[in-house]
């Protein structure tokens, strides 16, 4: 009788150890198989995010080569003007006007050029334009003559999606007044102001009392010259407008 007894306790411990055996067996399976959903999740998830990063660079190389193409045009050329309102005119305003947009202003100018909404907002994301300039002229006199007001422009394209910058793009401009956005007159005896204009067979010289001056020369003479025995002082102004800019590309860092 006691050899049944402890038979049967035997076997009801190796029948516990066995439970506790496929108990931590099934323990272990359990776990491997949540690591292997989350990493599988994880991945996804990744491959999810770059394929949206990768939209949104697109984008913003997409609307910089854009705005590069209608930024270069040349503007005296018919049908390029700038249109009223448009993107490119600010920033032509924001070129010529150092006086509220200053060098000095290392946060820039931000514009918003798009605000995506509706069924394309999970698609594409806003367009943040900054803008920066700085300035590379050397001569400090600030003379009319000798400020020749040559600038670097700095613009950043950002993209934006749920409240993050998701793409950034960084082109770099030089930019400067042509010879044709400057007028030249001088004061008469009687202080009233004589227009003078380049000579039409040669643009880097002015006609005066029908003589040619080099712009050179008077450039560094401060607009002093004397033509047939009589001393004329010339004045340089800049026109307003966005013609007489040359804004060449120099490339993205």
């Amino acid at each position: 009788m006691d050899i049944l007894r402890r038979i049967r306790r035997n076997q009801n411990n190796e029948d516990g150890a066995a439970m506790l055996v496929v108990t931590c067996v099934m323990a272990i399976i359990s776990i491997l198989c949540l690591s292997l959903l989350l990493a599988s999740y994880q991945m996804y998830a990744t491959v999810n995010d770059e394929g949206r990063d990768e939209i949104y660079y697109r984008q913003a190389m997409s609307f910089s080569e854009v705005l590069k193409a209608r930024l270069i045009k040349d503007r005296t050329l018919p049908g390029n003007k700038l249109d009223e309102g448009s993107v490119e005119e600010f920033i032509y305003s924001f070129m010529q006007d150092d006086e509220n947009y200053t060098y000095e202003n290392t946060a820039g100018e931000t514009i918003k050029a798009t605000n995506v909404s509706g069924k394309n907002a999970d698609k594409y994301g806003t367009i943040n334009i900054n803008l920066k300039k700085q300035s590379i002229t050397t001569d400090d006199k600030k003379n009319e003559w000798s400020d020749s007001k040559e600038s670097y422009l700095i613009v950043t394209i950002e993209v934006l999606a749920d409240g993050e910058v998701r793409a950034t793009t960084k082109m770099k401009f030089d930019y400067y007044y042509a010879q044709e956005n400057y007028d030249y007159f001088y004061l008469d005896e009687n202080d009233d102001q004589v227009n003078v204009f380049t000579d039409s067979t040669d643009s880097t010289k002015l006609l005066i009392d029908d003589q040619q001056v080099s712009l050179s020369t008077l450039k560094d003479n401060l607009g002093a010259c004397t033509v047939n025995g009589k001393a004329y002082l010339v004045h340089r102004i800049t026109k307003s407008g966005d013609t007489g800019f040359r804004l060449g590309f120099m490339g993205y860092y």
